[in-house]
């Protein structure tokens, strides 16, 4: 990522959508949208397949997907 003076890389990562892994030089990012599949994963996974098959689902749903 091109950075300027003006804006700093992180802030630039978050404007394209990724999360820096640092506040300041960042060598790594992470899809602001994986970060909201785990997070969906983790608040509705039991320790079973068919909740995370669920989960799966629910998330495809609201990323504009029919299953």
């Amino acid at each position: 990522v091109d950075t300027c003076p003006c804006v700093g890389a992180a802030q630039r990562l978050l404007r394209a959508g990724l999360f820096p892994c640092a506040p300041s030089s960042p060598t790594l990012a992470v899809d602001l949208c994986v970060l909201q599949f785990i997070e969906m994963l983790a608040l509705h996974t039991a320790p079973n397949v068919s909740a995370q098959t669920d989960t799966l689902e629910a998330y495809l749903y609201g990323m504009g997907y029919k299953l």
